[in-house]
């Protein structure tokens, strides 16, 4: 999703700056570093382009504009062009208002501050000519409150989240997506200069790393769509690290009114942009987590979360928009019947409340994606199973979800059409679209390698990476 991508990461050379510019190198991103330290920034450099990556840098003063137009050419003549822009660069000084020189002031405010408007500046022509583009600005938990001795600091970063919601409005119509990630207190050089101004004797277990701050930030990188406001704020809790997972279900128990007891103390979590398959035999649970998953019904106990939101604590009223986020593939289809297969999935779209030239655009593109361009004026009886599937996986991925849900897509067709119908899914899931697949389809779970999670009499009895179907289970 993000290889052949190029990114400009300002304050590159250190922390999380220099942590998010191996990261994104590893996802095949071409990376351009900016800092005013030229060492480090050639240890990062070395480092990138040693592992097989692809990085340049250049020096920069956030403070100077002169200087950040320069970087911000460098990077363009670097690569051709900026997609991921990351505002990281920062500093601090330390001292109560009263007591701080208007230099140390001017000079975080224009670095914290200033620097992130004038690269933005400089990056955002290139980005609204291609009408793509991600715009990820570093704040701090300090733009959300005040500390002592930290006035300064503390002014740039409140200005710096009202500064990106300004420009996620902005540029929303130019396919760019902006996002304020705001971290509590991170392990870092900064960090530790102020754990010694407050006198903190103690370790810093309760501070998150530069690894986990960089997980929020590939997260949002990855993502599709245009934000408005979103604000990812980062701490660490006493449980687990920081961690963000597209699904999660916590101790989810499911028992009917007949006394079966469909699923239970069932705990599992799905990574944005992951592929799994749901496994087991019949009657052990699979469907029904499916459908706790869009909502179809609620669990006897626990909780499920599906991108963001508790859907068991989600009002009626608001279950079918929140199913509109979602791609789900039933495996009767479910088309309207009345409807050709060009109104079937405009019809998805119009329920969204698109324009009419947005639905025409979304429409055609889905089922060139599925090879069905051919049927579109077809209705569901006048084609056959395989293409009445790819109709309805035409229309879950219409509008782009974060989220894909099937149950048993290739449960009734032949192993050539289950093949073609696995690759549009996975090709879905490269896109960055998580994917979810309850099936018995033996063949493909072996053949794609792909998370596999085992149900068994309600339980997880496997949960495996690169799993295949395996043998020691029959199927009733």
């Amino acid at each position: 999703m993000l290889k052949d991508k190029t990114a400009l990461i300002t304050g590159g050379g250190r922390g999380v700056g220099r942590e998010v510019a191996l990261r994104l190198a590893a996802e095949g991103v071409k990376v351009f570093i900016v800092s005013r330290t030229e060492s480090e920034l050639k240890a990062v450099k070395e480092e990138i382009n040693a592992s097989g990556g692809l990085c340049e840098y250049a020096l920069c003063d956030m403070t100077d504009e002169n200087s950040v137009k320069a970087a911000a050419e460098a990077a363009v003549d670097a690569f051709g062009g900026v997609d991921i822009l990351v505002n990281n660069a920062g500093m601090q000084k330390l001292a109560r208002i009263a007591e701080m020189s208007v230099s140390d002031w001017d000079e975080t405010m224009n670095t914290n501050f200033r620097g992130v408007f004038l690269m933005t500046k400089e990056i955002l022509p290139g980005m609204e000519a291609r009408k793509s583009g991600r715009i990820i600005n570093i704040g701090s938990m300090a733009g959300r409150r005040g500390y002592e001795c930290q006035g300064a600091y503390c002014s740039s970063k409140h200005a710096l989240v009202g500064f990106t919601k300004v420009l996620a409005l902005e540029e929303k119509k130019y396919g760019i997506r902006v996002n304020l990630v705001s971290p509590g207190g991170i392990v870092t050089k900064l960090s530790e200069d102020l754990r010694v101004s407050r006198g903190d004797k103690g370790s810093a277990d309760d501070w998150m790393t530069v690894e986990e701050i960089a997980d929020g930030i590939i997260y949002l990188c990855k993502q599709e769509g245009v934000a408005f406001t979103d604000e990812l704020v980062l701490r660490r809790f006493e449980s687990e690290p920081w961690r963000y997972f597209m699904i999660e279900l916590k101790d989810v128990s499911v028992e009917y009114s007949t006394g079966v007891t469909a699923l239970k103390n069932v705990n599992v979590k799905i990574d944005p942009g992951e592929f799994a398959f749901i496994v087991g035999m019949t009657g052990s649970g699979k469907s029904t987590l499916l459908r706790l998953l869009y909502r179809d019904m609620l669990p006897t106990s626990g909780t499920v979360i599906v991108d963001g939101t508790d859907v068991t604590a989600l009002k009626p009223r608001k279950v079918a928009g929140f199913r509109r986020r979602l791609g789900i593939i039933f495996q009767d289809f479910k088309l309207l019947p009345q409807k050709n297969v060009w109104e079937n999935i405009a019809f998805a779209l119009r329920v969204l409340g698109l324009p009419p030239k947005e639905i025409r655009e979304k429409t055609e593109t889905v089922l060139n994606q599925v090879g069905l361009a051919h049927c579109c004026d077809a209705f569901p009886s006048q084609i056959s199973g395989g293409e009445q599937q790819r109709a309805a996986i035409a229309r879950a991925l219409a509008n782009k979800p974060n989220v894909l849900i099937a149950d048993e897509p290739t449960g009734n067709l032949d192993p050539d059409t289950s093949l073609e119908i696995m690759r549009i899914l996975e090709e879905a899931n490269k896109d960055g679209t998580t994917v979810v697949v309850a099936t018995h389809d033996r063949i493909m779970v072996d053949r794609m390698k792909k998370r596999v999670i085992q149900i068994d009499n309600g339980e997880i009895v496997r949960d495996e990476t690169e799993g295949t179907y395996r043998s020691d289970f029959q199927e009733a």
